[in-house]
């Protein structure tokens, strides 16, 4: 009961606010790096708060929560933001240097200055927890500032002010799709955005959303799922484990498959620092409990007063070492069982027989068997990036040929999107675990992944705003930004799999998107619905294909050799 309330008593109070402080003062730092000037002789700004935010969140990133994954998606805007922000200063210095350019200076320097208010709501809010005053205009009068600049005549212009004129557009094109997902980030990352997310999810039917959750396990039931496979793997060990057991007929036989269960992971060192901690921390904690019950005569208020001290050490450091945890609860069992009246001996005995027959089991399935994650990770990237360019391309022949439309095949397309999303989930787990990948390139693997669920999210409202928006015919700039963003996603794959992909000639998402949305009638909800996701899709995956450039190529990642095991 007492652990119970101490587990509950901090619900009342705000969650998450060490990180969204954190966070905050990272979009704040970056609010003021756009209202000032950057020498090139200084160190880029913002460097430390970027730093001190993946610090924090290092270890945020093991659940795959939604909460996690906005912080990561904020913390990679941040990154792109800056990189803007510096680019646009560059080219501003540039500018000034030209004879007649200073309209183009002065609108680069409103622009700096929209940004930076803009920025500035983001921290406040998050810094805040939601309780800053937000200025709705702000991103309207910066998208306003943009577009104006974008359709500014330069004909007559130099052609070397032309040239830094269009690098400028394409920067602020940029900067306002960052802003915008910023923005959304933030407003969805504090208590009251949380509240209203969790409101609108319960307000689906329930049996939607067992419908989700079923879609989820049937997707997963082949075995092109790692968690399939891992599943067959742990069955047959456990059964064997179990008739091993009732063959000899032990005592308290269940503890040799529970073993199994236990030491068995779908990763190479889970499985093997699992088994060796178990079978060393079983054996320390029946010695302590053999040494106890020999060396001393306990009463029953002596033997509560040592459990109880037990349990504290099981709770208290048992999270932080695997070790700990098994040694202190080999001894809480023998103390347990010792309340009960059986005999000590028993007890240690038949523990630690069956807990060396299941770890030496399970260590020897993964030693015939074993898998390094950090080879196929790149592999299984590519593998989701081809999973969502097919639903895409499913979702799109919705909007395109809404007469042909396949039903039954947006589903499986669906289906295998899933499948593929939480295959990369269990291989970023697994990698997690193995020795010798750096903390920088796990990060890294969360910041993409989170991207990649935006895109999800994305062709996921294009495939609801099918039935939920009046049909309208297909326009000719989606058809072109789609097949763009196909393009994007598969030469994104090809370059994990090795091939020489030019990660800076990819086609220009943002310059497509521009086409789309000054196509058709905005007030018709069709096109208004496909504007907005198709922006989302545009940030996520050109976010994406940045966080790409910094991961090694596939060769990088190789198993360790005998000597360094």
């Amino acid at each position: 009961i007492l652990q119970t309330a101490l587990s509950l008593a901090l619900w009342p109070l705000r969650r998450h606010e060490p990180e969204n402080r954190v966070v905050g003062d990272l979009y704040l730092a970056l609010a003021d790096m756009a209202a000032v000037s950057v020498k090139a002789t200084e160190a880029p700004p913002v460097t430390a708060e970027i730093s001190q935010a993946r610090k924090m969140l290092s270890g945020f990133g093991r659940g795959r929560s939604n909460q996690a994954e906005r912080y990561w998606s904020l913390i990679s805007q941040a990154e792109r933001i800056r990189i803007s922000l510096l680019v646009i200063l560059r080219l501003r210095a540039r500018l000034e240097r030209e004879a007649g350019a200073e309209a183009h200076v002065a609108a680069l320097d409103k622009a700096r200055e929209l940004a930076a208010d803009v920025i500035r709501q983001a921290g406040r809010e998050l810094t805040a927890g939601g309780s800053a005053s937000v200025d709705p205009d702000a991103m309207h009068r910066f998208t306003v500032l943009a577009d104006d600049y974008r359709q500014r005549e330069i004909a007559n212009e130099p052609a070397s002010v032309r040239a830094l004129v269009s690098d400028a557009r394409y920067q602020l094109d940029a900067l306002a799709g960052q802003l915008r997902a910023a923005m959304d980030l933030a407003a969805y990352s504090t208590p009251t955005g949380r509240a209203v997310f969790e409101q609108r999810q319960s307000q689906n039917p329930w049996r939607f959303r067992v419908a989700g959750s079923l879609a989820i396990l049937r997707a997963n039931l082949n075995l092109r799922s790692a968690a399939f496979r891992h599943a067959i793997r742990l069955a047959m060990c456990v059964g064997v484990a179990t008739a091993m057991a009732r063959s000899f007929e032990w005592e308290r036989s269940y503890w040799l498959p529970m073993t199994v269960a236990i030491i068995l992971k779908p990763d190479f060192t889970g499985t093997f620092s699992r088994g060796v901690l178990r079978l060393a921390g079983t054996a320390f904690g029946l010695l302590l409990a053999t040494l106890l019950f020999q060396s001393f005569t306990l009463t029953h208020a002596a033997e509560v007063v040592v459990l109880a001290g037990t349990a504290f050490v099981l709770r208290c450091f048992g999270p932080a070492n695997y070790g700990i945890f098994v040694t202190a609860i080999s001894a809480l069992v023998v103390l347990l069982f010792a309340l009960t009246g059986v005999a000590p001996a028993d007890v240690v005995a038949s523990r630690a027989t069956s807990t060396v027959v299941g770890g030496v089991l399970a260590l020897g399935v993964y030693t015939v068997w074993p898998t390094w994650e950090r080879t196929q990770v790149s592999e299984t990237l590519a593998n989701l990036l081809d999973a969502y360019r097919d639903y895409f391309r499913a979702v799109r022949e919705g909007y395109t040929h809404p007469d042909d439309a396949q039903r039954h095949d947006l589903d499986v397309r669906r289906l295998q999107a899933r499948v593929a999303r939480t295959n990369t989930e269990a291989a970023v787990e697994r990698l997690r675990a193995e020795p010798g990948v750096e903390p920088e390139r796990l990060q890294l693997l969360d910041a993409m992944l989170a991207s990649s669920h935006r895109f999800a999210h994305a062709v996921l409202a294009l495939e609801a705003g099918l039935t939920r928006s009046n049909p309208a015919p297909a326009r000719p700039q989606f058809v072109a930004f789609a097949n763009q963003v196909e393009l994007t996603l598969y030469l994104l794959a090809r370059w994990l799999r090795g091939s020489q992909v030019d990660l800076g000639g990819l086609p220009n998402l943002r310059a497509a998107h521009h086409q789309l949305i000054q196509a058709g009638d905005p007030l018709t909800e069709r096109y208004a619905l496909v504007n907005v996701e198709a922006d989302r899709m545009t940030n996520s995956v050109n976010t994406f294909a940045a966080q790409l450039a910094q991961w090694p190529s596939p060769v990088a990642f190789s198993p360790p050799s005998a000597s360094s095991q």
